[in-house]
Order: C-alpha cells, then sequence, then structure tokens
C-alpha cells in the first residue's frame, strides 16, 4: 500500500520544533505507514536532529540564512524558487503549518498538497484557517491569559490523533547520580531572574543537599550570565560542588548531559522542553510573557510556579519599569519546591501546606502536569491558592471547547471560589446572555439571506441590509469583549472561525454563517450552565460550612 506523505511547515524557535517532535513522536506510532517531512529553518532545525530523525523521514532546509548571502533580490529570489521547485517535487498529501507566522503562511500558500491544515495565504491574499484546532491557536495562543490546552496536544488534535500518555523513562541509573541540572537563563529578560537570585538558590539547595552537586547548562551566549552567578560571594565555600558547563557542548551533548541528572529547574526554556523529553522531573518559574498552560515542559511530574501578579502573563511588546512579577515568587518558595521534589521525587497539595509557609505562598501559584481521562495535559492547583478567575475560565473553556470539537466530556474537581471570583462569574453570565442573543440575531439574519436566496427574484437589496445587521452584530460582539474580557477567548474564536466561512458561494457561506451562530450560541449555553453549576455548589458549600459552624 501507498504511503501517504505529510509536511509540517515549523519556520520558529527550536522550542517549538521539540513541542512538534513530542506530537509528531505520537503520530508516527500510531501510523507507522506515513512518510513525514519537516520543513523548517537550518539554524533551528539542524542542532536538533539527535531528536528530529527519529521522527521525520526527511528534514527540508528553508533557505533562510542563504539570503543574507545574496548581494541582490533577484538572487535571493532564485534561492525561493529552487527550493520551492524541489519541494513541489514531493506531492505532499497533507501539508501543516505548525508556525502561525506570515512567513510560513506565505510558504504554505506556495507548496503543492492535496490537502492543508493550519495557516495559509488564499486567492484573495488572506489568511486562511479552515480546521477546527488551528483556529484555536490563531485565536487563544499567545493572544491572552486563557488558552487551556498545550501546544503539544493542540498539535495532536490538528494531525487528527487522539493523545495517549506519553512519559518517557529517564536513562538507566540517572536517579542515582545527585546532580541537580539548572538552566537560569530565558531568551528575554521578562522571561528570567537577575543572576543574585539564581545564587540564592543554588546556595540554599547545596545547603540543604550536601550528597548533590549542580550543573549549571546554557549556551556562550550566556557565559557571562552564568559567570556572574558563580563570581557571588554566597557561592564561595560551594564552587567544587558547582559544574559549568555553559557554552561548552553542542546540544545533542547538552542533552546526554542532563539526561543523566537528577531534576531540572530553570526558567521557560528549549531545556527545560529537553529535559522533559530524557524523562526528568522539571520546576518551571514561569515570568513575564510565558503562559503556563501552552508551554510547560509536556509530560508528568513537570511543575510550575507562576506569580499571581494582574498584569501576568503580558506581551513582548508591553512596558515594564519594574518587573513585579519577578517579585511575586519568593526564593523561599523555590527553595522548598525544589528541595521537596528532589527528596520526594513529587510535589502534592498536602506536602506544600505541611512545609511551605501560606506567607511566602501568597503571591505565587504553583501547579503540577497531570494527564486528563482524555490523555489531554492539564494543570493542577497545588499550592493550596483559592482560584483566580482566569483559572476559573480556561477550565470552563476547556470543558466546553473539547465538548464542542470532539464530543469529549472532561471533568475537574469543583474548586474552591472566593466571594470576588463567584461575583465575577455572575457579572459574567450577563455577558454571556447578551453573547447568546447576539447569536440568536445572526442565526435569524443568517436565515433570512437563505430565504431571500431561495426566491425567484431575489432583492439584492435586502440581502445587503441582512448582511450590514451580521455586521453590526460582531460589533457588539466587541464591545461585550471589552466589558466582559474574559469572554474574549470566545468571542476571539468564533470570530476567526465568522471569517473563515466555508463555501464558494453565497447559499454556502450563509449556510456556514448559520452554523457558526449556531455553535456560538450552543457555547455560550454551556459557559453559562457550567458557570450557574459552579456558583450553586459553592454556595452550597458556604451554607453547609455555616451550618456546621453554628451546630
Amino acid at each position: 500500500m501507498k504511503s501517504s506523505r505529510f509536511g509540517i511547515i515549523c519556520l520558529t524557535r527550536m522550542g517549538d520544533l521539540v513541542q512538534i517532535y513530542q506530537s509528531c513522536l505520537d503520530f508516527k506510532n500510531q501510523h507507522k505507514n506515513i512518510e513525514l517531512k519537516l520543513i523548517a529553518r537550518k539554524s533551528f532545525a539542524e542542532p536538533l536532529k539527535f531528536l528530529l530523525d527519529s521522527v521525520f523521514d526527511e528534514i527540508l532546509y528553508v533557505p533562510a540564512e542563504e539570503f543574507s548571502n545574496e548581494s541582490s533580490f533577484s538572487g535571493c529570489l532564485e534561492q525561493t524558487r529552487n527550493f520551492l521547485n524541489n519541494v513541489n517535487e514531493i506531492n505532499f498529501d497533507v501539508l501543516l503549518n505548525f508556525s502561525f507566522c506570515e512567513t510560513s503562511n506565505y510558504l504554505s500558500s506556495c507548496i503543492n498538497a492535496s490537502h492543508k491544515l493550519g495557516t495559509t495565504i488564499n486567492k484573495r491574499n488572506e489568511v486562511s484557517i479552515h480546521d477546527q484546532w488551528s483556529q484555536v491557536i490563531h485565536a487563544l495562543v499567545q493572544r491572552g491569559p486563557y488558552c487551556p490546552y498545550n501546544l503539544v496536544d493542540l498539535f495532536k488534535n490538528i494531525l487528527g490523533i487522539r493523545p495517549t500518555i506519553t512519559n518517557p523513562e529517564p536513562p538507566q541509573g540517572s536517579r542515582s547520580v545527585k546532580t541537580l541540572a539548572i538552566h537560569p537563563f530565558a531568551s528575554h529578560k521578562k522571561k528570567r531572574w537577575k543572576e543574585h537570585k539564581w545564587a540564592e538558590i543554588i546556595y540554599n539547595f547545596l545547603k540543604e543537599n550536601s550528597e548533590f552537586k549542580v550543573a549549571i547548562y546554557g549556551t556562550k551566549n550566556e557565559a557571562s550570565q552564568a559567570q556572574n552567578i558563580l563570581d557571588s560571594i554566597i557561592l564561595k565555600n560551594y564552587k567544587g560542588r558547582i559544574i559549568n558547563n555553559v557554552g561548552k557542548f553542542n546540544l545533542e551533548d547538552t542533552f546526554n548531559s542532563i539526561s543523566k541528572c537528577h531534576t531540572f529547574i530553570g526558567h521557560d526554556s528549549l531545556l527545560g522542553h529537553l529535559a522533559k523529553v530524557s524523562g526528568l522531573p522539571t520546576l518551571t518559574i514561569s515570568l513575564g510573557t510565558v503562559r503556563e498552560n501552552e508551554t510547560i515542559p509536556y509530560g508528568e511530574k513537570s511543575f510550575i510556579l507562576s506569580p499571581k501578579t494582574s498584569c501576568y502573563p503580558c506581551f513582548p511588546n508591553t512596558k515594564c519599569d519594574n518587573y513585579a512579577c519577578h517579585a511575586d515568587i519568593p526564593y523561599q518558595t523555590v527553595c522548598n519546591s525544589l528541595n521537596l521534589l528532589v527528596k520526594n521525587g513529587d510535589l502534592s497539595e498536602k506536602v506544600i501546606k505541611e512545609n511551605i509557609s501560606p506567607f511566602h505562598l501568597n503571591g505565587t501559584n504553583i501547579y503540577k502536569a497531570e494527564f486528563s481521562s482524555h490523555s489531554w495535559l492539564y494543570l493542577k492547583e497545588i499550592s493550596g491558592n483559592q482560584r483566580s478567575i482566569r483559572d476559573v475560565m480556561k477550565t470552563l473553556y476547556r470543558m466546553c471547547f473539547s465538548y464542542q470539537f470532539e464530543g469529549l466530556e472532561e471533568t475537574f474537581p469543583t474548586p474552591t471560589l472566593s466571594n470576588s471570583v463567584c461575583s465575577r462569574l455572575e457579572s459574567i453570565q450577563e455577558g454571556i446572555k447578551q453573547l447568546y442573543e447576539l447569536s440568536e440575531f445572526g442565526k435569524k439574519y443568517s436565515k433570512y439571506i437563505l430565504a431571500e436566496l431561495a426566491k425567484e427574484s431575489p432583492s439584492l437589496e435586502d440581502i445587503q441590509k441582512f448582511s450590514e445587521k451580521i455586521d453590526d452584530i460582531d460589533k457588539l460582539s466587541e464591545l461585550v469583549k471589552k466589558t466582559h474580557s474574559e469572554l474574549t477567548p470566545m468571542i476571539e474564536y468564533y470570530m476567526v472561525t465568522k471569517s473563515n466561512l466555508i463555501g464558494d458561494s453565497l447559499v454556502e457561506i450563509s449556510e456556514s454563517s448559520y452554523l457558526v451562530y449556531n455553535d456560538q450560541a450552543n457555547s455560550s449555553s454551556i459557559i453559562y450552565e457550567l458557570i450557574n453549576s459552579l456558583i450553586r455548589k459553592t454556595k452550597m458549600s458556604s451554607s453547609e460550612r455555616r451550618i456546621l459552624k453554628n451546630g
């Protein structure tokens, strides 16, 4: 039987490539007869060949680096033309764009394939996205703090496979190696602590764990930062137990070295993903622009410490002078969490409550990665803090979208909510009512257009009038988003679907419009009922507590 050819486009950075590797590994295991090819930038993909070659049958390098050596536009054009001619000889059955950037969108539109998923550019020079899970990525990922899915699972869903739990086993004997792997760096200063805070973490860890060493990893560009850590006066008596591997290895050797360690701690970075691929427990300190759900190292025994700062997570271009989120995670919380993880190999709410002061947990959330009954990764809050409105809404969106898209019913424990969160949920319900009513109007005017088109002599004037009403509905939805920002993910998602209506005729497009507004109405109903149930259970619990208190 002839094998199908799948092409994956990823022009973004190495961390994304590792997450794509993890999703495609599952895909390959389930579909061994499929020929899988990766289209990527050489500077990002070549250092990861030691991983990528185990999944992809071929890696096709986009000639981005060669462009800098060309002195003319015509030379760059010739390079691009030659690359596309070679790629188009493959005749892909399916092409998937996992980059979601402008360059990859145009590249996707230039490559021949029977079917295309992800973003591409259509004949009208517009961004086009027709599969639901790619629309979720485009609408939610890196757009705000409400995406409820990990990118690995999103990629798996675009590939059309049911996720399975993947927890790689660490190399034989690695648990007997008493070395902590640390990567105290990140791609942007918003995402990383200052060197003196990492010196405090290392000092405390070595003081409390006398049998352990610490190995610091990083690139040559991070060597000066590593030296600043090592030059700290508080580490003077511990230098014999600190191994400086910064800038000494290529990526494959770094991966092999980290794989022999006991545990990994660092900021959101490529090395955190590689540590998890090797099976290590990981502790990630998320700051600045990091969205924990999307980028947590994929697998069990992944833990995240993130700040409760109201402006977290921010965007790369958000101006910030004081980095409040950096201060909201006390180094004591990190030290205690790390020591407990190394000692027990795990963290739980019970262990955290018994060993970490509530005062130190006041500004920090601690999450543990677990797999749901449907094998999708989710974050379980284990610091014992009451759930924020953001966490609650993320869970509700996940339950809603999973049911709407896949017919899967995901259930999660009922969280303990504060009075302020309950009050905010009641306010959000008012916004959902407005969104539901707007959806019903959208259905109505879509039906009016269909009814007019079914007439023997349709009135173009009436069709135009009904279309303008639909435009007004979408403008009013934007106003709902401004009043109830927590509804942004649902409004943004359906805006994306409405801008990618399926159909080649006005009748087909109007039918698609009706179906989208119907889905939006159903989602509004689901979210409304979930909030209703949550508030009711919270109020019942409060009433029961008062009864018990009063005897």
